[in-house]
C-alpha cells in the first residue's frame, strides 16, 4: 500500500520506543507520522468501556502498558493530542492539518 501512495491511519498501543522506530523504518521516514494521543490514566479508567482496568483491579488482567508494564511516552511525536482536553472533532482537525503540512493531502 505504501508504494502506491495509499494513506493509512492506524491506532496502536506502542509502549516502547523501539516498536515505534521499527514501524517508522518499515514505512519510511518520509511517510511515517507519529501522533501521540496522550490521556491521563484516570481518564483512561473513566472511559474504559471494555472493563480492562476493572479486571486488572480484580486481578483478572495483568498486562496493561503504563500500569503493569513500562510505557515510554514518545518524545519525538509529530503531533501530541491530550484527549482529556481535546474534542474528537478538534483532534481530527489537528491530524488533517498535520497531513496537509506534510503535503500528504491537499
Amino acid at each position: 500500500l505504501n508504494s502506491v501512495g495509499t494513506i493509512c491511519l492506524a491506532a496502536f498501543v506502542a509502549p516502547e520506543y523501539r516498536a515505534r522506530e521499527a514501524a517508522k523504518e518499515l514505512i519510511g521516514n518520509d511517510r511515517f507520522l507519529l501522533v501521540h494521543l496522550s490521556t491521563p490514566l484516570e481518564v483512561c479508567k473513566e472511559r474504559d468501556a471494555s472493563g480492562l482496568y476493572e479486571r486488572h483491579q480484580d486481578g483478572l488482567h495483568a498486562s496493561i502498558p503504563g500500569v503493569t508494564q513500562p510505557y515510554e511516552s514518545p518524545s519525538n511525536a509529530d503531533l501530541k493530542i491530550d484527549t482529556s482536553m481535546t474534542s474528537i472533532t478538534d483532534a481530527g482537525e489537528q491530524v488533517i492539518s498535520l497531513l496537509m503540512s506534510h503535503n500528504i493531502i491537499d
